[in-house]
């Protein structure tokens, strides 16, 4: 998902933190076209980009190691235990529990199977209720595919983003809405407030579609595979 995410910032123009594009590097233009022109990344291609990469993290390393044992205390104690359950009770299968979860200043909120996901130290703005959200969908996308995995027999690959409107990638998108964000049970963490449509604007149309199948669904299971058949979906 990385090299994915790196290509389509590149290409929407940047990485500029202020464009708040899914990656934050200091790329120059012809490390640009270097990287948009390879089938694929080579070693050195790679070796380059995690240079930047760390060179980025050491500027606000002791900030962001103060706020990660701080988000981590919060999530442990007043979250963690909760959100587990409501999650299995949601989707209705036990999941591995132990995740690795990473906070950086070069990467928005972001997952990659099969157990780590990465907060962005600007982006949270140094806050809880931002940041244990940004865990909590990331969270969920991991348990999520592994489960799409099982019930559609396949393996995760880049074939989740192809489709001639939506995609799996798509209906993946919209179950942190239903799940998180609409769930009684987590507003008390005030994840309610959070309006993901902002980022993703297609959320709302794509919701006029899959919410009846969601209200009328009699699983989880259920849900999915209606929502892939509706949207014609392979």
């Amino acid at each position: 998902e990385f090299i994915f995410d790196l290509r389509a910032s590149l290409r929407q123009g940047g990485l500029d933190e202020r464009t708040n594009l899914c990656i934050y590097l200091p790329i120059d233009s012809k490390f640009k076209k270097e990287i948009l022109s390879a089938k694929k990344l080579s070693k050195t291609i790679r070796e380059k980009i995690e240079k930047l990469a760390k060179e980025l993290i050491n500027k606000n390393k002791k900030k962001m190691e103060i706020f990660n044992r701080k988000i981590q205390r919060y999530w442990d104690k007043k979250i963690g235990k909760k959100y587990f359950n409501e999650i299995e009770k949601q989707i209705g299968i036990k999941f591995n529990k132990k995740y690795h979860c990473y906070l950086t200043n070069t990467v928005v909120g972001s997952y990659y199977p099969p157990h780590e996901i990465a907060l962005h130290y600007a982006y949270i703005k140094k806050n809880l209720i931002e940041a244990s959200f940004t865990i909590a969908e990331e969270l969920v996308h991991l348990i999520y595919w592994r489960y799409w995995s099982r019930i559609f027999k396949k393996r995760l690959s880049n074939d989740i983003y192809e489709g001639k409107k939506w995609s799996a990638w798509h209906i993946s998108e919209v179950i942190p809405d239903y799940i998180i964000v609409e769930n009684p049970v987590f507003s008390k963490f005030k994840w309610n407030k959070m309006k993901r449509y902002e980022g993703y604007p297609w959320i709302p149309e794509l919701r006029k579609i899959l919410d009846p199948l969601w209200k009328s669904k009699k699983d989880f299971k259920d849900f999915l595979i209606k929502a892939h058949k509706r949207l014609k979906i392979k």
